[in-house]
């Protein structure tokens, strides 16, 4: 008789299998089942806040008082941005070691302060929550990112 076990992806055992050979194949037989799992999710990063569509077009009717960084590739930024964008692709922004070093990696866009507000969109807000997560462990301390990204901002 063979055993086995299965196992979820934090490595928690989930039951026992009895594999059995008979002369017309095998069977699979479970030597015991445990109860249900309670899985947790921690994540050692802070949460970024989020914007929405309504709250940016608010914020840009009274005037920028932050600043607004693109992080899609500069072929995506073709199809169009939000006014008063800027591109810094995340590939780019992924490999900035330090703030410092900011005016050598895009010397085409003024460093934002470390206090000063920070609004990251992407295509689809995936790229800018990555993006987000990273300036704020480059020391920027106020970074919000538009979830809802160019596809929220160019539909209808």
């Amino acid at each position: 008789m063979l055993q086995g076990a299965r196992r979820v992806m934090a490595g928690a055992l989930v039951e026992h299998i009895s594999v059995g050979v008979t002369q017309r194949g095998f069977s699979l037989r479970p030597l015991f089942q445990l109860g249900r799992l309670a899985l947790r999710y921690y994540n050692s990063h802070e949460m970024i806040p989020g914007m929405t569509k309504a709250e940016l077009i608010e914020r840009l009717n009274a005037g920028p008082k932050f600043v607004l960084l693109d992080v899609r590739n500069p072929s995506e930024v073709q199809q169009g941005a939000i006014p008063s964008s800027r591109n810094v692709p995340l590939p780019l922004l992924l490999k900035l070691p330090a703030a410092q070093d900011w005016e050598h990696a895009f010397p085409d866009v003024e460093l934002p302060g470390l206090n000063e507000e920070i609004v990251v969109y992407c295509q689809a807000g995936v790229r800018s929550e990555m993006a987000a997560q990273h300036l704020r462990s480059l020391g920027f301390k106020n970074v919000i990112n538009y979830r809802g990204s160019w596809a929220d901002w160019s539909a209808n």
